[in-house]
């Protein structure tokens, strides 16, 4: 009787009750467990199985199985599970079927009508999965990445196959594969390969690139990725054009211990000039000189290496044949950033300890837009920080050796081709930021430069070396204050300042007489390019500050407006434009106004009281509102096209070049519908409003899917650039290809 009611107890206790078991295998084995939690109605323990009935759980090597029914053997640790069988694994995938076999870690086994969601929610599904030595052998199988769209019934692409070949640590293989788009196949290939997505990285075909313009004619570029090593990569990117024939053009990237370093170089003939002759003779110096050469090309390369914890080396080269190359090839915009901007090459290294800095810097400049191209062997830099009496004491060094080359193609018969000069310059300087009674703040900066200045003409000493102490003293006081009014808060904050300082009785080469006054530098103790420079003289600047809120926080708009006085005598040496060519300054401001929660206005400008005129000014609306969003900007002024590294022979001169640009851009897109938006642009400039750029294009983008069609003119102009009309469509399907 006792047997059986402790043969009754224990039915009882396995029936409808939580079940945690855990099987260990061998070490040598190479794992550690096999099946560490089971959660069942039923389970029975056999011999060498353990069988479960009911709303089976298990984890099974790290993946979550969940069935109607599982039998697991303890022998062979394989699972065979049937009913609603559902599994999870360890890189979030959900897998669903009518039943499985599964032998040691999904090492080997059998799936009947699997579907999978993958972690990205992309979707497949196949009638059977066979796997052989985890590698999986799926058959007619269906794969989408459209996870919102397939609720609609209307699936945006699939890719349909007999066979499906997937190793996670390989390729996918397809065979017999056909590529529908909306229910309707577009593609079909017998044989299509990609690597898994589950791989880092692997060598291969990357997708390629297309694009059709006037100037190029259609471009091709194929793209090739050689993994060379677990830390070396090499693009091999080719340009293929119809009409200026093809550059060959590389990436290569190593990343070592403690750094990294990339080149990107290219190379082509001189197919683009061959035919090309311009009637302006300073281009057709450029001309002849690309022709004489015999090729076009650039490379930009860095290195980055950490020395210790303190230090690190920088090495940047940016050099290119001609500064039209980058324009005239199709270059897809991966260096667009470089195509308008004076090149710097230089090596540097550099220290941070607390709060100092110390760094050796040498450079030489690339620019086709300025008379004397600078070289600059070294610059020494260190900067010492810490807190004495309540402030901050900042100690500011710097030396240079710069020796400024003339170009060659704009040399005058008899002209000095290089000259040189020294600069030392120590900022010791003390800040403190005090708050008053009523809430009015007053920072205090107190300045010493000593600098030594030293000029150099040829191999002959020019002028003796310049020895200066200066002291400056600024003080910058504001106090906003709040005011409320119903609905509506205003913090209005007026703002004075005082720099005390000498005025210059010697040139600096890195002193720019131009520095345009505007509303970010106008309390500044020094609006030179150079942050080791002081100011020029003694001057007050004045302000007001106004920025209105709602009750509930937000912004309603920003508004600034100020100038400044010269306390010494005006600076003669001050370019016309800048706005500080007299004793009081030229009145700048900036405004920023929320119309609502869709439409702001934007302006900011300087105005010439003397001349009774804007100088400078820019102006503009923009609108998030959806369905619509639109941008306008104008802008009107003028430019001087002082060189900085142009010296006479006694002063820093100003060249008198007064630019003058005006222009209108008009940006704007519509959004026909979730997935579908129009877009288009428009930019007027010059002096007499000409069409400089306007494109049109659509844009198609949902989960799996982006398609962008546009189609521009840019009048370029210079070199062997003429205005060009470009065509540009991209493809990209989520998955396909990484």
């Amino acid at each position: 009787m006792k047997k059986i009611i402790t043969g009754l107890a224990l039915c009882i206790l396995f029936s409808n009750v939580n079940i945690e078991y855990t099987h260990s295998i061998n070490k040598e084995d190479g794992a550690q467990q096999v099946i560490s939690f089971v959660n069942s109605d039923e389970t029975r323990f056999l011999e060498n199985e353990i069988i479960c009935l009911g709303n089976v759980m298990v984890v099974y090597y790290g993946n979550v199985i969940s069935a109607d029914k599982l039998v697991f053997n303890k022998l062979n640790r394989t699972i065979i599970a049937e009913g609603n069988v559902i599994i999870k694994d360890c890189r979030k995938n959900t897998y669903f079927c009518d039943s499985i076999l599964l032998v040691r870690n999904f090492e080997s086994g059998k799936i009947k009508n699997i579907q999978i969601i993958l972690h990205d929610k992309s979707r497949l599904a196949a009638d059977t999965c066979i796997i052989k030595n985890k590698k999986l052998e799926l058959r007619n199988v269906i794969y989408t990445p459209c996870y919102e769209c397939s609720k609609t019934g209307q699936l945006t692409w699939q890719i349909k196959a007999t066979n499906v070949h997937f190793d996670q640590n390989e390729d996918v293989i397809y065979e017999n594969a056909s590529l529908e788009s909306f229910g309707v196949p577009i593609l079909y290939t017998p044989y299509m390969s990609h690597a898994s997505i589950n791989l880092k990285r692997k060598s291969g075909m990357l997708p390629p690139k297309f694009s059709s313009s006037s100037l190029s004619g259609f471009s091709i570029l194929p793209q090739y990725l050689w993994c060379i090593s677990p830390s070396q990569e090499l693009i091999f990117k080719p340009i293929i054009t119809t009409k200026i024939g093809a550059v060959a053009w590389g990436y290569y990237r190593h990343r070592i211990k403690n750094g990294e370093f990339s080149i990107d170089a290219s190379i082509t003939g001189i197919e683009s000039v061959r035919k090309y002759s311009p009637k302006d003779e300073k281009e057709k110096e450029v001309i002849k000189k690309i022709k004489k050469s015999g090729y076009r090309g650039h490379i930009f390369s860095k290195l980055n290496y950490d020395i210790n914890e303190i230090w690190r080396a920088k090495f940047d080269i940016n050099l290119t044949s001609d500064r039209y190359y980058l324009k005239r090839f199709p270059f897809f915009h991966s260096i667009h950033d470089k195509f308008d901007k004076t090149l710097e090459s230089s090596i540097k290294i550099e220290g941070f300890e607390d709060r100092n800095y110390t760094s050796v810097k040498s450079s030489i400049f690339q620019s086709e837009y300025t008379d004397y191209i600078p070289k600059i062997f070294p610059v020494i830099e260190h900067s010492y920080s810490r807190r004495i009496l309540d402030g901050t004491l900042n100690i500011n060094t710097i030396f240079m050796n710069i020796i400024f080359h003339q170009n060659e193609s704009i040399i005058e018969p008899g002209s000095e081709t290089s000259r040189m000069g020294q600069k030392i310059t120590s900022n010791v300087s003390w800040n403190k930021k005090l708050m008053l009674p009523h809430g009015q703040i007053l920072d205090l900066n107190g300045l010493v430069s000593l600098g030594v200045l030293g000029k150099f003409r040829g191999k002959e000493f020019q002028n003796p070396a310049r020895v200066k102490a200066t002291p400056q003293l600024n003080i910058n006081w504001k106090w906003p204050v709040l005011v409320s009014m119903n609905t509506l808060k205003t913090i209005v904050t007026p703002i004075f300042g005082m720099i005390l300082a000498n005025g210059k009785k010697y040139s600096d080469p890195l002193d720019d007489p131009f520095r345009e006054i505007s509303d970010v530098n106008l309390f500044d103790g020094s609006r030179s390019i150079s942050s080791y420079n002081i100011d020029s003289g003694s001057r007050m600047c004045y302000g007001l500050k106004v920025a209105a809120y709602r009750n509930n926080g937000k912004n309603l708009g920003n508004f600034m407006i100020g100038r400044s006085r010269e306390l010494s005598s005006a600076i003669k040496e001050h370019a016309e434009v800048s706005g500080l060519k007299y004793k009081n300054s030229n009145i700048v401001s900036t405004a920023e106004i929320f119309l609502n929660d869709d439409w702001k206005f934007l302006s900011n400008g300087s105005y010439s009281s003397k001349d009774k005129r804007w100088t400078r000014f820019t102006s503009g609306i923009k609108c998030t509102k959806k369905p619509f969003d639109f941008e306008a900007m104008v802008f009107d002024g003028k430019q001087s096209s002082f060189d900085p590294f142009k010296i006479d022979d006694h002063l820093v001169t100003n060249t008198d070049k007064i630019q003058k640009y005006k222009g209108i851009m008009f940006d704007m897109g519509y959004q026909m519908s979730k997935t579908l938006k129009f877009k288009g642009g428009i930019v007027l400039g010059d002096k007499n409003n000409k069409l400089i750029k306007h494109q049109i294009g659509v844009l198609y983008k949902n989960e799996c899917t982006t398609i962008e069609a546009s189609i521009a003119r840019t009048s370029y102009r210079g070199g062997d650039l003429k205005p060009e009309t470009s065509f540009r469509l991209v493809i990209h399907l989520k998955n396909i290809g990484g």
